[in-house]
């Protein structure tokens, strides 16, 4: 990965879990005093230094408590409910992906980095505006916060796919034509 990152410009993307695996990426990035990336795109996730208002954390819930939890978020679709071979196979790997994202340990420190980032958030997800603007303060430079119609799994909705795909193709090749002159 070192060579790879120290010969090109790069970005970095991340929904939901993902946001905090790249965010710790990029931490790991600053760190080792590599190049960090041209831009950082957070999806679906409030900023890392706001604690969990969630009561209980997914990975100790039950599978009934779990099943109820994951069709509120949306994302996956009911049809998978209905068959007991896809959930036996399915839910501990589920579960298993919620115990890595609970593992995350919120801190109130917050570590600053020195390129732009955008967030996109779901009008209808379970992140305040607050939360979103927390952003702001893991960046030295400009970062813009997008909100998209629907829940926490937006980005799947044809249109707002395409919105968030846009609007990452315009920010990339902004900063190619800026990077290039």
């Amino acid at each position: 990965m070192r060579n790879q990152i120290t010969d090109c410009d790069y970005a970095i993307f991340g929904h939901s879990m993902g946001s905090i695996l790249a965010y710790k990426v990029i931490q790991k990035i600053n760190e080792l005093k590599l190049p960090p990336p041209i831009h950082s795109f957070f999806s679906g996730r409030r900023a890392p230094h706001c604690p969990s208002r969630r009561p209980k954390p997914f990975s100790e819930m039950n599978t009934l408590e779990l099943e109820k939890e994951i069709k509120e978020l949306g994302g996956t679709p009911p049809e998978f409910f209905e068959y007991p071979e896809l959930k036996n196979i399915f839910m501990p790997i589920i579960k298993s992906d919620f115990k890595i994202a609970d593992t995350f340990v919120e801190s109130s420190d917050i570590v600053v980095f020195n390129h732009e980032f955008s967030v996109f958030i779901g009008k209808e997800e379970d992140v305040t505006t607050l939360e979103a603007d927390e952003w702001m303060r893991h960046t030295r430079k400009k970062c813009s916060i997008e909100y998209f119609e629907g829940g926490h799994f937006f980005l799947l909705e044809e249109e707002e796919g395409q919105r968030v795909i846009n609007t990452i193709n315009n920010c990339l090749i902004e900063k190619h034509q800026y990077i290039s002159m």
